[in-house]
């Protein structure tokens, strides 16, 4: 028979579509492991294995390229050989195909006609024997048919040939049947096809050149079969057609989008008798889309399904092999093996694979790289659960109606939570008891002002006596309208020692949010810094000073947190002491809290997400540490912060730290970190682990109806899906629910519920429906509106809002999971996807974080490259229509992505550029471009709208201030409001024209404090002192224009007109003027015409003035040389030396007017490279112009300086002095100050005249 097809097809067979779509894997390869229940011999294997050459053009074929032909062919050949090896298994476990396949190697070579491998393998006196195969020779069926044949008697059969087959086909595909199911494919395969089987908890993609698979079965009793197979019966079906459709009926309900496409596995082999017994690549895996519908019933879907693949099977031999290829992935395909073969491989391997064995067990083989035992596991038992479910109801069912949840895993989601009937002690009584047993440990550090917790009681109770005087004993809560500071806790503390509880205003909140929330409560006490907005924090606390004895509790409230409300007022939590107590006994405990010592506060307190920390490091008895404003939105700040108080615990959202990290590691990482507000991006965790592996890191869930959080988990390195939460908070219960009010089951979407200790009093002033009471699951419940899905490994995973769900044409879009998928299909840290409006209809805008891409909106080219990629991943009704690049999130007080605040989808937006003109929006448009990372910017486009939010505009004013002259320095109000390049040009060049710059600004600030220049008419020197100052003090610069100096003749009339431009800017406020070197005497001058035009200076303060009666006078200049070395500080002989070269070889002596000024600045442009940041920025021109300032000033100084009398409305006067200066000279000073009666402090300082400005020393004295 052989040479009859030698003789026939010299010239080889046509390869299948199939064999073609094998033919273009690197290797492929088929193999089976079968149990032998007899010991045979090795040469009867081989003889029998032998015969099958005989018998079987497949095996008995080279594949290989014929000249002529494009591809490989199978051709007959007489000297085809079997080859037959031994190995002895020396493992203590069962054999397994992988372990095989290195002790004893396949050994085939399809070319020279050796394509299959029989190894015989012994394992403690008993036989297997692995057939391994060339794909295109024999697929795993034909495998398991030599097996049966090599261990059995029977004779070998005469059977169809794969030549005979093949021909047939080409035969087919031509005429009338085979044009006929070309055209069903056609159709069925015309329709958008949905993506590959994802299941929602995947580990990862799989990675095909490094993948090792597992198997977990489970045998389903025999009365199950039964009963499967009586209701298979109704309906015209087999048990195994059941099983297969009921497995692929819960993957769908599993997956997020409720389809997917997998495989219908062909085998004609099981449809025709004359392919019995045939050998071959036969095997062919068809498209199929499974589909879920909750509104049918299980028993339609299962015959609607049927009835499609009873259709694919009738036109399998007609679909193309570019149809085939259609289908990338196997994932969800079932197959079926007979019970002696123990493992099965083949070239359709898939990460997730269903097998039926003979005997109704059910066997899955998965990738160990994408799915967990417990995944699996867990997919068995539901799988288990349907059939069960389908049985008692005969599938009349609506689909949704169907539990997935097995009495077993019932009681595994319930045991998460955990009963906790206590009542620990209050914050407040903790507190107290630390005061006596630990009274001299920090408990409060706010860098300006520091207590023990002996203090710390001692304010508590004096602040709470004064508030019970002032309020007359009202109980009604309290509004703090404080910025974050130890003044701050303290009235937090105290307003809950009292029992009237607090609430918390943020001083940077606008003034009708503020009145929404006051306008909730009647004739509410507001208590603030200075008293402007209701009574201040120190008058309060005087009227309690020696207090000692508490008076009674007036209640029970904690405080009232308010958070944003879908009707557009804000809505007002309460939460009393007891639930306080319990959330921070129970997550010092979830978290072990009590190893740290230092915490650290850098949330807003109008948030609850800072509470972690703040309130948890007081009930243990440990230090807190409060960051400033800058500190926890500038990296350099931030990472001294944690450094110089040793923090090892902290709370923060993880995109505001993954922004401070900037894509680098931080220097210092707290022992703690605890990640809260939102998911963090896998990508970020990772590097979070390797830049700190001694860091514990935790996920912290919660919403503030439930008292800061209730849940919280350890993340360990490689520990899967980041938004995991394992432990729940002593005495709080968690439930996730469907629709239908009933518990999921392990991968399904429901609500979270909460019930338990700390749970929220309820909304203030009104009733929601969130809160439920007598339900079957607690007493009272609150619905989170979160989505969530209980995990294989009994953890919960947090997936989004309810409520962000759209539906689009049709279809109900769930924009968290196109999120996910964004950041694992484009590899990026993090995605946000939102919904908007276009015409009527939603348009999808995908926001990407990623360093490494230019910021702002996509182009059309680039957006059509993702949409692509995409596709592999989404079907295209969920594909977003716009992206965005960003480098940080827009924020709110909380820490938390500010949504509203990313930029807006500019639907048909304009690709006009238009160039900056002149030097200032020139370099106002390269900072815009480096800040936000684009490569260019047009003067008409936002700030914002490019992608800029809060962080990025504190670094663009903060970078121009470096670069750049005091004179063009602008605030963050100022860029709000002028937002691009041309409106913060014009901005610059209005305010230009003032003399007075702030250096350091907030809204909320109530102290002014204005910092007359130097000798040198710079403020510089005081950029490093504002930055030590709290954050209610307003730091300014006054600075003179040239233009300005030619208008006076002295420095009499210089300080009326600075004078004069202090009146118009501060009208009818209080000030307070700071000196320095020459400034010293220009505020003294200051101050005493201020009073003259009736402006109040609470204080003055001298700093190390300049003095008429010394010889060795500071900041005079009596050359260009001297003048330059200045500038620089410290010892720089490579700068100085060539500074000299240069100035000597342009002979600066002899120069003057314009022609020094360009000598200047060429001298300093050629030679500042030799510089640090930020001198090296500086540019020339600016120096040349502080230059011929100071000249400027030194010629009216010398005109008329005298020290004049100060007036008696000058309420504080301190004069602070370097060590280095003359004692006599500095008493002559202050006396002629003191003339008309006006105190003075007078302090001396270890320091130098240029250390002064910037000390800790004159910092203090500013704030106290």
């Amino acid at each position: 028979m052989i040479a009859d097809y030698v003789e026939e097809y010299q010239e080889g067979v046509p390869l299948t579509a199939v064999q073609q779509l094998l033919n273009k894997q690197d290797s492929a390869v088929n193999q089976i492991l079968y149990k032998c229940e007899a010991r045979l011999t090795t040469e009867a294997i081989r003889q029998r294995a032998q015969s099958l050459l005989a018998g079987h053009i497949s095996i008995s074929s080279c594949y290989k390229k014929i000249a002529g032909f494009t591809s490989h062919r199978g051709v007959p050949f007489m000297g085809s050989s079997v080859n037959v090896q031994e190995c002895a298994w020396s493992f203590q476990r069962e054999p397994n195909l992988a372990q095989l396949n290195l002790s004893a190697p396949l050994d085939i070579a399809p070319e020279q006609g050796v394509n299959l491998d029989v190894c015989v393998v012994t394992s403690a006196g008993d036989m297997y024997i692995a057939l391994r195969s060339f794909a295109l020779a024999l697929d795993v069926t034909s495998l398991q048919l030599i097996a049966q044949y090599i261990i059995s008697d029977d004779e070998l059969e005469e059977a169809l040939q794969f030549p005979d087959f093949v021909a047939w086909q080409l035969d087919m595909f031509d005429d009338e049947e085979g044009l006929a199911g070309q055209a069903y494919w056609q159709h069925y395969l015309s329709n958008n096809l949905p993506g590959a089987l994802n299941l929602p908890y995947k580990k990862r993609e799989i990675d095909t050149s490094n993948v090792t698979y597992s198997h977990l079965s489970h045998q389903f009793t025999g009365e199950l079969v039964s009963q499967v197979e009586q209701f298979a019966e109704t309906l015209n079906l087999t048990v195994f057609q059941v099983i297969q459709l009921s497995w692929w009926w819960l993957l769908a309900r599993l997956a997020p989008q409720h389809t997917f496409l997998t495989q219908l596995n062909y085998d004609p082999r099981s449809e025709s008798e004359e392919f019995e017994g045939a050998l071959g690549c036969y095997n062919k895996e068809l498209p199929i889309i499974v589909e879920y519908d909750t509104e049918q019933t299980f028993k339609s879907w299962l015959m609607n399904t049927a009835e499609v693949v009873e259709t694919h099977l009738q036109w399998a031999e007609c679909i193309t092999v570019e149809q085939l290829a259609l289908v990338a992935t196997h994932n969800g395909a079932v197959n079926s093996l007979n019970t002696g073969t123990l493992e099965c491989s083949s070239e359709q391997q898939s990460e997730l694979q269903l097998t039926i064995l003979d005997d109704h067990t059910v066997s899955i083989c998965f990738a160990d790289q994408c799915y967990s035992g417990a995944a699996i596991s867990s997919i068995l038992t539901q799988l288990e659960q349907i059939l069960k479910e389908v049985v008692r109801t005969g599938g009349e069912g609506l689909n949704s109606t169907i539990s997935l949840l097995s009495e077993v895993e019932k009681q595994q989601h319930l045991a998460l939570n955990k009963a906790d009937n206590s009542q620990p002690e209050l914050l407040h009584e903790r507190i107290a008891q630390f005061a006596v047993s630990q009274p001299n440990v920090l408990a409060i550090n706010d860098g300006h002002q520091c207590l023990t917790y002996a203090q710390l009681q001692t304010q508590i109770t004096e602040f709470a006596v004064g508030l019970h005087t002032h309020t007359q004993g009202k109980d009604q809560p309290v509004a703090l309208l404080l910025p974050r500071s130890a003044d701050m806790a303290v009235a937090m503390l105290a307003a809950m020692q009292l029992g009237v509880g607090y609430v918390p205003l943020d001083p940077d909140w606008p003034k009708t949010r503020i009145e929404q929330v006051l306008g909730q409560f009647n004739d509410m006490q507001v208590i603030d810094l200075e008293g402007k907005e209701g009574h201040a924090f120190s008058t309060i606390a005087k009227l309690g000073v020696n207090a000692t004895i508490l008076p009674d509790a007036l209640g029970e409230l904690a405080y009232v947190i308010f958070t944003s409300g879908s009707t557009g007022t804000p809505k007002g939590v309460q939460i009393n002491q007891q639930q306080l107590a319990q959330y921070c006994y129970a997550s010092s405990k979830a978290m072990e809290l009590d190893e740290q010592s230092h915490f650290a506060l850098t949330a807003a307190v109008t948030a609850d997400l800072g509470y972690t920390c703040l309130f948890n490091a007081l009930y243990l008895g440990k230090s807190l540490h409060i960051a400033d404003e800058l500190q926890s939105k500038e990296r350099d700040a931030f990472e001294a912060f944690l450094t110089d108080n040793e923090i090892d615990c902290i709370k923060i959202v993880p995109s505001h730290l993954q922004a401070l990290c900037d894509t680098a590691a931080l220097t210092y990482v707290p022992r703690k970190l605890i990640l809260g507000g939102e998911a963090c991006p896998a990508t970020f965790l990772c590097s979070l682990q390797q830049w700190a592996p001694n860091s514990e890191v935790y996920n912290h869930y919660g919403p503030s109806e439930a008292t800061v959080g209730v849940m919280s988990h350890l993340y360990a390195e490689n520990g899967g899906g980041v938004a995991k939460l394992s432990e729940v908070f002593d005495g709080t219960e968690i439930f996730i629910l469907n629709e239908q009010q009933q518990l999921c089951a392990t991968g399904e979407i429901g609500q979270l519920y909460i019930a338990g200790s700390q749970l929220a009093l309820g909304y203030l002033n009104t009733q929601s429906s969130a809160f439920v009471t007598d339900t079957p699951w607690a007493e009272r419940i609150y619905a989170t509106g979160d989505l969530a899905r209980y995990m294989p490994d009994n953890s919960i995973m947090i997936l989004g809002r309810k409520d962000d769900q759209v539906k689009i044409r049709g279809v109900r879009i769930e924009p968290q999971e196109i999120a996910k998928t964004i950041e694992s299909a484009l590899n990026v840290e993090h995605c946000v996807v939102l919904s908007n409006v276009i015409n009527n209809e939603h348009v999808l805008v995908a926001y990407l974080y990623d360093t490494h891409s230019q910021v702002g909106q996509v182009n059309g080219e680039d957006i059509a490259e993702i949409q692509l990629r995409l596709r592999e991943n989404l079907p295209d009704v969920m594909i977003p229509n716009c992206f965005y690049y960003v480098h940080e999130w827009p924020r709110m007080g909380n820490g938390k992505i500010d949504k509203k605040s990313l930029p807006q989808y500019q639907h048909g937006r304009s690709e006009t550029f238009i160039a900056p003109k002149g030097e200032l929006e020139q370099n106002l448009a390269q900072m815009f471009a480096d800040v936000l990372g684009v490569q260019r910017v047009s003067t008409e486009q936002s700030f914002f709208l490019l992608g800029g939010h809060s962080i990025a505009a504190i670094k663009l004013v903060k970078r121009w201030a470096d670069k750049y002259e005091s004179a063009l320095h602008f605030e963050l109000a100022t860029l709000f409001q002028a937002p691009s390049v041309a409106l913060l040009a014009q901005a610059i060049e209005q305010q230009s024209q003032a003399l007075i710059a702030p250096l350091k600004y907030s809204q909320s600030a109530t102290k002014q404090l204005i910092c007359i220049h130097d000798g040198l008419g710079l403020t510089l020197a005081y950029r490093a002192l504002a930055a030590q100052l709290p954050e209610h003090v307003n730091v300014y610069g006054l600075a003179p224009q040239l233009a300005d100096l030619t208008k006076v003749d002295n420095f009499d009339e210089l300080a009326e007109h600075y004078a004069t431009a202090i009146a118009s800017q501060f009208e009818q406020q209080v000030v307070e003027i700071l000196g320095w070197s020459m400034g010293g005497v220009l505020a003294t001058k200051v101050s005493a015409c201020l009073s003259d035009k009736g402006i109040q200076v609470k204080r003055l303060v001298i700093a190390d003035t300049w003095l008429a009666n010394e010889n060795n006078r500071i900041d005079e200049n009596t050359s260009v040389r001297e003048f330059i070395a200045d500038l620089v500080e410290g010892e720089n002989t490579q700068w100085t030396n060539s500074v000299d070269t240069f100035l000597t070889e342009q002979n600066v002596e002899s120069l003057s007017g314009d022609n020094l000024s360009q000598c200047i600045a060429k001298c300093w442009d050629l030679h500042a490279a030799q510089l640090a940041e930020p001198l090296n920025a500086i540019r020339g021109e600016q120096v040349a112009r502080t230059y011929a300032t100071s000249n400027k000033l030194l010629e009216l100084r010398n005109k008329g300086c005298h020290v004049p009398h100060l007036p008696h409305n000058v309420q504080d006067v301190q004069v602070v002095w370097a060590s280095e200066r003359a004692a006599s000279s500095c008493s002559q000073f202050t006396t002629t100050l003191a003339t008309q009666g006006v105190p003075i402090t007078s302090l001396n300082l270890e320091m130098s005249h240029e250390q002064i400005v910037s000390s800790a020393e004159l910092a203090q004295l500013l704030t106290t």
